[in-house]
């Protein structure tokens, strides 16, 4: 039962004591006693204050009159006492409902610049893209991929920091492919170092983690021409000669998957561009966010869990 219907309670059965009924006006002041403890504790004031209510005379001879105005006070100052608690309570009651109002639209508030930041943070968030390719023979066209990357407004990874063919960097480039949103291949003529256990290249073994990881990829593939060009330009040291069969199959694979072809460095970069706009709808990336948009998010998510937790009603 409502605190304040249990003090309206006791106000009714006050107005229903009669006159001298003493059995009746003890039982109901060992109840408001109780209802005391219950609303406001223990060691409240109110509880001290019923037992001094005094409903006997304190002058002597005694005789009816003077119990009567006795009685008569006696009941006056119970009442006023219960209404003074009832006051009390509906005071403490809308400071608290009030409280609580005011928590709720605070929440609310909280979730629209929640709301508001993640927007934000979608418009300023960028998105990490690993170059994989070969080394020597690619080095142009790798730093085409990560000018156009920049351009977009993104972080390039792998770039001149990883050369493919070392077992130990290739357990870095897997945890670098998991921290990234999007992997991209560089395909030319080349093959690349080999595994010893997998029997395949390294750019290879890179490619296969990230599909096997689901990561969305896209692969830029040299065209014949340009390829021929580049022999006639650098010589064969450009194009696989001793794995010649393991580079045509994976080119083979690349190819069956999302790719495009480059003739020279511009198509790389209009491929790279027009790929990352195509996932950015496509997919869901959590991207790199500046510190202070993600500091606000989550102050503004704590503080919503400590208001919902002040909330009684």
């Amino acid at each position: 039962m409502d605190n304040t219907k249990l003090i309206d309670r006791l106000i009714i059965e006050l107005n229903n004591v009669k006159y001298g009924d003493e059995a009746k006006l003890n039982c109901l002041i060992e109840k408001s006693e109780m209802i005391v403890k219950k609303i406001f504790g223990e060691s409240s004031d109110y509880i001290s204050s019923l037992k001094n209510v005094n409903f006997y005379p304190l002058v002597y001879p005694v005789d009816e009159y003077y119990y009567y105005i006795s009685w008569n006070n006696g009941i006056k100052r119970l009442m006023n006492l219960f209404l003074t608690m009832k006051e009390e309570h509906q005071i403490f009651f809308k400071e608290i409902e009030n409280k609580e109002i005011e928590n709720k639209n605070t929440i609310i508030l909280n979730k629209k610049r929640m709301t508001a930041f993640s927007e934000k943070k979608e418009t300023n968030k960028k998105l990490q893209v690993f170059i994989s390719s070969t080394y020597s023979d690619l080095i142009e066209e790798r730093q085409s991929a990560v000018e156009a990357i920049l351009k977009s407004g993104n972080i390039p990874a792998g770039m001149e920091l990883f050369k493919s063919g070392n077992v130990t960097q290739l357990k870095t480039i897997k945890d670098w492919i998991d921290e990234s949103d999007i992997y991209l291949l560089i395909l030319g003529g080349r093959y690349g170092s080999i595994e010893a256990k997998s029997r395949l290249s390294y750019t290879h073994l890179e490619y296969n983690y990230a599909v096997k990881k689901k990561k969305p990829y896209f692969s830029v593939v040299i065209t014949e021409d340009a390829l021929n060009k580049k022999v006639k330009e650098f010589g064969t040291n450009i194009i696989e000669l001793e794995n010649r069969d393991k580079y045509n199959r994976f080119r083979k694979q690349v190819l069956k998957n999302i790719s495009s072809f480059y003739n020279d460095k511009k198509d790389i970069q209009i491929a790279i561009l027009d790929t990352l706009r195509d996932f950015d709808k496509k997919y869901e990336f959590a991207g790199w966010v500046p510190g202070e948009f993600l500091q606000e998010y989550n102050r503004l998510k704590k503080e919503n869990e400590d208001l919902k937790k002040q909330i009684i009603y």
